[in-house]
């Protein structure tokens, strides 16, 4: 891809190419980077990531957003870690396209033996939430995977996802 690009940029630099061909080549190579950039996003997807690692990953995700983060005092069985984080790379991401947050927050707390978690931001653009949502529907089956529940809350300046792991899985 990354030579594709190249000779796109060479394509458009050509003094003979029609004002119409340039914008159209353009176009073409904006969205090369934009799916390039996307199949980054999905590799990492396949690491083995910590919460602490995903936390620094928001931190710079996120660079205009004070982020608040509480994580569990205890460590959690890797894989169920492993797929929080990437629900809280994905919620993050999602942030950063749709929202003009300026507070990011990751809260964990222990309810009923559940270990919970409360994953949202301020946003204070308009938000569309589609159920057909690709960035949704991935948070919603990352969270099936392990068992967890899953609820969306939204309203009075807040986007906010419920992450709730029964104490079987902690």
């Amino acid at each position: 891809m990354v030579a594709l690009g190249y000779k796109l940029d060479e394509v458009i630099g050509a003094p003979d190419l029609s004002p119409s061909n340039r914008k159209l080549i353009r176009e073409a190579r904006l969205d090369l980077i934009e799916l390039a950039q996307g199949l980054r996003d999905e590799l990492y997807l396949l690491e083995q990531i910590s919460l602490d690692e995903a936390v620094t990953e928001v931190q710079k995700i996120l660079p205009n957003s004070l982020v608040e983060v509480s994580l569990p005092k205890k460590s959690l069985e890797p894989e169920i870690e492993n797929v929080l984080a990437l629900i809280l790379l994905e919620i993050a991401r999602n942030t950063a396209r749709h929202s003009n947050s300026k507070k990011f927050w990751i809260e964990h707390q222990l309810i009923e033996h559940a270990e919970v978690f409360r994953i949202g931001n301020d946003g204070t653009g308009p938000i569309d939430i589609k159920s057909s949502s690709l960035g949704l529907k991935l948070i919603s089956e990352q969270a099936r995977l392990i068992g967890a529940t899953i609820e969306l809350n939204t309203g009075d300046g807040i986007f906010e996802h419920t992450i709730t792991l029964n104490s079987s899985h902690s």
